[in-house]
């Protein structure tokens, strides 16, 4: 590939501003994707529409970026291990104070106020799942594990590549969606990362691809003298793969509401092709804003937004649930429409910026 555009040694080892502003975008993107989530809007034709799209890319973002900026990052092993770990606590505290506490009060004020509690053996059980859930910060704990390892073995870039490729081979036999040990500690531990719980919404196995194909990606960025020329490269396959699957699961739904469920199931559950696809989206994304990103730079406020929101994006991932289970919870019985859930996404995303700037006067 050096006759391409790669040096034999790293030249590009600054901030790649496309990968900022993209994993900026995943803020608002999943905030908003949240929002119909959390507060019972999934029905709603907007969403059916904005979801699908949003989750070609989605969660990958955030893993593929964390993956890839691992190369450019100077930590250490033992930093890694603790960063690892850190991530992992932060799952649980997640769980109990951004999850189970507002869904808690929310029952809490419905009693308060008098209203109905015939859902509560519900919500009792809506907690529990809650506390027990496995999402982003779990997953991507456990990969800093990974990866902490794989630098300590100076693992090389191919084998980077080599082992994402054949976890996604192996990844769709490995679901615990129609097989089970029996046993349930044993089958407790495994779901953690094969999902088959109602408590994974997210299930670790992929991720792992999408943060060990980004670590193979940083590498190749490292050392490339001609970005545009690496972005074309990538390009026509990306957009191949990424529009056939899009055909297909049209071609394959006879409703919107088919097609929806369907690429939200493969969102949680993806196979081979799904998988390609989501990395697929991810470097076309990635190529169109860094072909912009010098206009995006002319215009501050939304430069700063993206930069703003990529520097927080663990900060807002964390706070932002807390007002949805509140809100979602005093309306248990209640699905919200379309523009409320817009509403209360937009309010809930200025809540996280106040929670942050009192927690910042607080430290200072």
């Amino acid at each position: 590939m050096k006759n391409m555009f790669l040096e034999n040694k790293d030249i590009n080892t600054g901030r790649q501003p496309e990968f900022d502003y993209l994993k900026g975008l995943f803020v608002p993107m999943i905030i908003l994707i949240h929002a119909f989530q959390l507060l019972g809007g999934t029905t709603e034709p907007l969403y059916e529409v904005f979801y699908p799209i949003c989750t070609m890319t989605g969660s990958t973002i955030f893993l593929f970026v964390m993956g890839m900026g691992s190369t450019y990052s100077r930590s250490s092993e033992k930093q890694m291990i603790l960063s690892g770990v850190k991530l992992i606590a932060w799952q649980i505290v997640w769980n109990v104070f951004a999850l189970a506490l507002p869904f808690l009060m929310g029952q809490g004020i419905r009693a308060f106020f008098g209203l109905s509690m015939e859902m509560w053996p519900m919500a009792v059980q809506q907690v529990m799942v809650l506390l027990q859930y496995i999402n982003i910060f779990f997953i991507a704990g456990v990969i800093y594990l990974f990866l902490a390892f794989f630098k300590k073995i100076r693992l090389p870039a191919w084998g980077y590549l080599v082992i994402a490729a054949v976890v996604m081979v192996a990844t769709p036999w490995l679901y615990m969606v129609d097989w089970k040990t029996g046993i349930p500690a044993v089958d407790y531990t495994l779901t953690l990362f094969f999902g088959g719980r109602d408590s994974v919404s997210l299930v670790f196995l992929p991720h792992f691809v999408y943060s060990v194909f980004g670590v193979w990606f940083g590498r190749i960025l490292r050392r490339t003298a001609d970005k545009k020329r690496l972005y074309l490269t990538f390009l026509p396959g990306a957009l191949v793969i990424g529009i056939a699957y899009l055909v297909y699961s049209i071609v394959i739904s006879d409703t919107l509401t088919d097609f929806c469920n369907f690429v939200s199931y493969e969102y949680t559950f993806p196979g081979i092709f799904r998988m390609l696809t989501n990395l697929s989206w991810v470097l076309v994304t990635a190529g169109a804003l860094w072909s912009v990103h010098g206009w995006i730079k002319k215009y501050r406020l939304l430069d700063n937004l993206l930069l703003h929101f990529n520097k927080k994006t663990s900060a807002y991932y964390g706070i932002h649930p807390f007002l949805y289970a509140l809100a979602g919870s005093i309306a248990i019985t209640t699905p919200f429409g379309w523009l409320p859930c817009f509403v209360i996404a937009v309010a809930d995303t200025i809540f996280c910026w106040l929670v942050m700037r009192l927690w910042e006067k607080i430290k200072n």
